[in-house]
């Protein structure tokens, strides 16, 4: 039910999109990963981070960057393998920061990978299967995302792996 009601601030403008700090993004993501480093841990999972520059700054609501973030990496997480990989870059290209969340996996996934953006899809997974999670996690990093003039795509770059790529425009 919480994940549902944080969708619904996310959409409707209560989580504030005009809260906008400069982030270093080397901390940021080093914040985020001590969050889930206990669920990684307990599923034996290898996290990497490559191409973090320590001086990359982002300009970028705290609160909806958390949200985008954090549901990746939990995402990458509950869907990884056991024992799998995790790798989280982040670079400055141009006039973009693009940070990049890739995990192993097994499940098998839509041929349209957008529809896991879509509340309540599941992938492989029926509401009634026994994996953890409603279906909402992408759709809040999407819809956080969306808040912050962000974008989020979706690829497979072989058939064990899933990637989750955030564009964010910079100055």
């Amino acid at each position: 039910m919480q994940a549902l009601l944080t969708l619904s601030r996310i959409q409707s403008g209560v989580i504030d999109a005009e809260d906008v700090t400069a982030l270093q993004l080397a901390d940021f993501i080093d914040d985020e990963l001590a969050e889930v480093e206990e669920q990684a841990d307990k599923r034996n999972i290898l996290v990497t981070t490559r191409d973090v520059a320590s001086d990359v700054q982002v300009q970028a609501s705290k609160s909806l960057m958390d949200l985008a973030i954090g549901n990746l990496l939990r995402n990458a997480i509950m869907h990884n393998i056991s024992s799998g990989t995790l790798d989280i870059a982040a670079r400055q290209e141009h006039c973009a920061i693009i940070v990049t969340i890739t995990n192993s996996t097994d499940e098998t996934l839509p041929d349209d990978l957008m529809n896991l953006k879509q509340p309540f899809h599941r992938g492989e997974h029926s509401r009634i299967s026994a994996e953890p999670g409603v279906g909402l996690g992408l759709s809040i990093a999407d819809a956080a995302c969306e808040a912050m003039g962000a974008t989020l795509e979706l690829d497979r770059p072989d058939e064990q792996s899933f990637r989750a790529t955030i564009t964010i425009a910079s100055a």
